[in-house]
């Protein structure tokens, strides 16, 4: 009863927030009549979606491969594309997830746990793909604007970051638990290395596709820089599981730091996330039919 509670007020938490962004001119109609209005360009759009998920794909192959785990690239590019559906209605998006342990651990003849390990590892090096992204964006703002000083301070920042990382490691090789949990997922440098290079490829695509939806689709001209760094941001706050999918919260938090930060007071700013997510959600609907093969077998 708690849960059906809480879900009933975390949607309506939705609505508000979406007739917030209504009433302040955020979003309009022209979300929806833009999808036939430029079909080749949606269509390219819907090749980033595809290349995104590949990059997906292709990181959690790799964690796999590395844990000498065997599920064959396709297997793991049909959880991801099913996860990529239900992404738009499992809370924050990292909902998803939730299944993609329920996959790997049914897909699994043995090692099971293991495999289900793997997943948090592969949103670990997402993270920090994400946070390497947002990092870059940022600098190259800062330094646009001949803020040298922040720029500094952020490079000291990355620095001592690097140096406590490093750090890490070192306490890994000491402390016996860690450092069996490290074996046991064969964790070690040159995996995170790849690892944070894909997620830093794939969050390029993302912010690509939000890019173009943003010019080309609405015309809006804002810079790339902005359109990652505030994408980065969204994403950010999408990942809190107060909504489904992030719904609203990253559209809140884009409009924000467009406004706020970079002083862009264009009307509809989140129709471009909206743009985005009804551009997911059309490619996934086919995912269902590997979802209804694999519940019936």
């Amino acid at each position: 009863m708690n849960n059906k509670i809480q879900i009933l007020i975390k949607i309506i938490f939705v609505i508000l927030v979406f007739y917030y962004l209504y009433q302040n001119n955020h979003f309009d109609k022209s979300v929806f009549t833009g999808l036939i209005e430029d079909i080749p360009l949606s269509i390219f759009l819907i090749f980033l979606i595809l290349l995104t998920l590949l990059l997906g794909t292709l990181r959690w192959y790799l964690i796999l491969k590395y844990s000498k785990l065997k599920i064959s690239f396709l297997e793991i590019f049909k959880i991801i594309y099913i996860c990529s559906f239900f992404n738009n209605f499992m809370f924050g998006n990292i909902g998803g997830d939730v299944l993609r342990v329920y996959y790997a651990v049914k897909l699994s003849k043995q090692n099971k746990i293991k495999n289900g390990l793997t997943i948090f590892v592969d949103r670990f090096l997402g993270f920090l793909g994400l946070i390497v992204l947002g990092f870059i964006s940022f600098s190259i703002i800062l330094i646009g604007d001949n803020k040298f000083n922040l720029f500094f301070s952020l490079i000291i920042i990355f620095l001592f970051s690097l140096f406590f990382l490093n750090k890490f490691f070192f306490i890994i090789k000491k402390n016996k638990k860690l450092k069996k949990m490290f074996n046991f997922l064969n964790l070690n440098k040159k995996l995170i290395f790849y690892g944070i290079l894909i997620s830093v490829l794939l969050f390029i695509t993302v912010h690509l596709t939000v890019y173009f939806i943003s010019n080309n689709i609405f015309n809006f001209k804002i810079e790339l820089n902005n359109i990652f760094f505030a994408n980065f941001i969204s994403s950010l706050m999408g990942a809190i599981p107060l909504t489904p999918g992030g719904m609203g919260i990253s559209e809140a938090s884009f409009v924000f730091i467009n406004q706020k930060i970079f002083k862009i007071y264009l009307d509809n700013l989140a129709n471009i996330l909206i743009y985005y997510r009804i551009l997911i959600f059309i490619f996934s609907i086919p995912s269902l039919y590997f979802f209804i093969k694999y519940k019936n077998s």
